[in-house]
């Protein structure tokens, strides 16, 4: 059976772009999401409130739709439409979002509070996961199909990388020196083994293995989202617990887990290891589903876990698939 498709990057340049000393965002409470939703959707298509120019924005992709919300108030302010399995979310350092569509085979770019694509790339390897490079303004996309797209400054035909032994690629993320990290499954689409991670330095044109130093990979269970907290690279849930982020030292081909993060979910919720996240404000931003199967997003200190000390619910049945984050030009 194929394995659920989601993604990210988390994204994001919120670990590449928005690490930092600010506050924790608000106290937890839930936030009243339907009266703004049902308010707008009469008006039928794709939407936004005029105060989203001047918000920072939070893109939540749940394969049809792509619903905005301002942050850190957390209300709805958007609603994106018209698309066929969308997955991946990232953004470029304009804060442009791009909205991965893997049955379409497209990747459209949205800016700050647009509704209507102002570009789009072609990907007929199944586009899930996508980054953008804060450097060079290359755009990244982790395909189903064991490769890796690379667009140079996001336009024309891309370059193409492979791994043979890989197996659904899902996430991404650069590092700040225009180093590319994605993580997926090793094996065959016929059987596959836990989680591993990929290398492409910057101006190669091979990918390679990243090594964890002194433990196997397989202590990665899932493949999780990706992001670079302006020093290291983090990767999302993917421990055996599920409900874990580990933070690495160094860049490069080699790595070590310099910190394990534990995250909780309230209500005896489930934080699945292929969830996407993101950071903003010296906060992790992540999905969780409860036990009646409802669908979250939730604040978490970063980088030191534990209990969200926010979180909303999310409207749609399926589960969020991608975060971005689009920080306000003005």
């Amino acid at each position: 059976m194929k394995p659920l498709i989601l993604i990210v990057s988390i994204v994001t340049p919120v670990l590449a772009a928005c690490g930092g000393s600010q506050s924790p965002i608000g106290a937890p409470g839930a936030m009243p999401q339907s009266r703004a939703i049902a308010a707008q959707a009469k008006r039928g298509g794709s939407w936004m409130l005029p105060e989203a120019t001047s918000e920072d924005l939070l893109y939540v992709s749940k394969l049809k739709n792509v619903f905005i919300y301002a942050l850190p108030s957390a209300k709805v302010v958007g609603n994106l439409i018209g698309f066929d399995y969308a997955t991946g979310l990232c953004t470029d350092q304009s804060g442009d979002v791009w909205v991965t569509g893997s049955r379409k085979s497209q990747i459209s770019e949205f800016a700050h509070a647009g509704t209507k694509p102002i570009a789009r790339v072609s990907d007929d390897n199944e586009p899930i996961g996508c980054a953008v490079d804060p450097l060079s303004g290359d755009l990244a996309v982790a395909n189903y199909a064991d490769n890796v797209s690379v667009y140079q400054h996001a336009s024309g035909n891309p370059a193409i990388y492979t791994a043979p032994d890989f197996y659904n690629m899902q996430f991404c993320s650069y590092d700040g020196s225009g180093n590319l990290y994605i993580d997926g499954y090793r094996g065959t689409h016929q059987g596959f083994e836990p989680t591993a991670m990929l290398w492409l330095s910057y101006g190669s044109t091979r990918l390679q293995r990243f090594k964890l130093e002194g433990r196997r990979h397989k202590g990665l269970q899932s493949a999780g989202g990706l992001q670079w907290d302006g020093k290291s690279l983090v990767v999302g849930y993917g421990g055996k617990y599920r409900d874990e982020l580990y933070r690495f030292s160094g860049v490069g081909r080699f790595g070590k887990v310099t910190k394990k993060i534990t995250l909780t979910a309230s209500d005896g919720g489930d934080i699945p290891g292929y969830a996407a996240f993101l950071l903003y404000k010296s906060n992790i931003i992540g999905t969780y589903d409860d036990v009646d199967l409802g669908h979250h997003i939730a604040w978490w200190p970063y980088p030191g876990g534990g209990a969200a000390v926010k979180e909303f619910t999310v409207r749609g049945k399926f589960f969020p698939a991608g975060l971005a984050l689009s920080v306000s030009p003005k």
